[in-house]
């Protein structure tokens, strides 16, 4: 026992020391906490007692924050990995277990889902998603806690009904930053995903460096008929040339930029729109794209300094108002399609641009816009549309 040597100062009497008699080797890859292993079992078949080959095990495998499942081989003097299953998931990956009979992987990950992999070539057998609602990592617990405090966090999920599937819509979900899902009640499963502001997972390569916070889609308004949908996201850099700065504190480490986006997405019919590569390999790890294309997308939308805190569409879905407070002032977008005159009405032909701003009358503040969520509860919206889309409402206060 183990226990025994390390309970006495000195080892006992014809007994070594567990120190002197374990064989250790390091290796190395992760640049992101390890939060799971697992061994593999041999192809030998076992010794007999029932435990399958792992009394003599050849593999191992690692996963964490980085959501790539690691293969090591022990039976060979490698020193770097034999085997890379990149983007996992969205969230880190938990708990990994491997089954000896099947020579199958079971992985779980905080973004709430559980798949199955084929240890042979390492292919999504299966894959179950529910809600993601846990964070991804302890430091993005500990950032959304901060943030909380001084009134500039993650804020609340966001909820919007999907016309189209009459689905609810759901993103800003604490394990999956930068998604959309598309939330099934009766089977209590995510049924599709829109990846609106991607990011790269490994963002350090030593535990002492600042962790860079994942992004976050702040607002998200749809038209009646769910042929257009508008985002807008804050992610977050390093690169202090571009964005408003931010004083980040604790986990973080230094000053970082965030800046923002809006984004206009457009439906397209499931029988016209062409799968890529990417959509191709998304299905085949379980995620189901839905059909949503970008149109239109552009950066820093009330100048380098200027957050959105409002976002509200028109009923038909041809307009769109964003209200800022650091730039005072609140800008409608419209889209006109079919630009340069051609015959195609796809939605690769719509452009939304600017049509003009307007400043905050003298007097007044858009103080009431600091409320959280206004895109997602109705009710706490300070701008909004008539239902015939004709009158623009935009709320202020002293």
């Amino acid at each position: 026992n183990a226990a025994n040597y390390f309970d006495d100062a000195s080892p006992k009497e014809g007994k070594e020391h567990p120190e002197e008699t374990t064989v250790r080797k390091t290796v190395h890859w992760h640049a992101h906490p390890v939060r799971a292993l697992s061994f593999v079992a041999s192809s030998s078949g076992g010794n007999g007692n029932g435990n399958g080959g792992f009394a003599n095990p050849s593999g191992l495998l690692s996963g964490g924050e980085e959501s790539v499942l690691v293969t090591w081989q022990l039976d060979r003097n490698f020193h770097r990995p034999s085997n890379f299953v990149a983007r996992v998931s969205h969230g880190a990956i938990v708990h990994v277990a491997n089954c000896p009979h099947s020579n199958r992987v079971y992985v779980f990950c905080s973004d709430d889902t559980v798949q199955c992999i084929d240890g042979t070539n390492y292919a999504c057998v299966w894959k179950e998603r529910g809600l993601a609602g846990m964070a991804l990592s302890h430091d993005e617990e500990e950032y959304d806690r901060e943030e909380k405090e001084d009134g500039s966090g993650r804020g609340a999920v966001i909820v919007v009904k999907d016309p189209i599937t009459e689905l609810p819509m759901l993103t800003n979900l604490p394990g999956a930053p930068g998604m959309v899902h598309w939330y099934d009640p009766r089977s209590a499963s995510v049924v599709g995903t829109l990846e609106v502001a991607p990011y790269n997972r490994v963002s350090r390569r030593d535990p002492t460096d600042p962790h860079v916070p994942a992004p976050t889609v702040t607002h998200m308004a749809i038209g009646e008929n769910g042929k257009d949908l508008v985002t807008v996201d804050t992610v977050w850099t390093e690169n202090t040339s571009v964005g408003r700065t931010h004083d980040p504190s604790g986990p973080r480490g230094p000053a970082m930029n965030a800046y923002t986006s809006i984004k206009f997405w457009s439906h397209v019919d499931g029988s016209s729109i062409k799968r890529n590569k990417s959509d191709q390999h998304k299905r085949r790890n379980g995620d189901v794209p839905m059909g949503y294309e970008l149109v239109s997308s552009m950066a820093a939308p009330h100048g380098r300094n200027g957050a959105v805190c409002a976002l509200a569409v028109s009923p038909d879905g041809s307009a769109a108002c964003t209200l800022s407070r650091e730039e005072d002032t609140f800008r409608m977008w419209v889209k006109s399609a079919n630009v340069g005159g051609g015959a195609s009405t796809s939605a690769g032909s719509t452009l939304w641009k600017c049509l003009y701003k307007v400043k905050t009358p003298s007097g007044y503040a858009n103080l009431l816009s600091r409320s959280g969520a206004s895109s997602s509860v109705s009710g706490g919206r300070p701008v909004a549309f008539s239902s015939d889309g004709t009158v623009l409402s935009v709320s202020y206060g002293p």
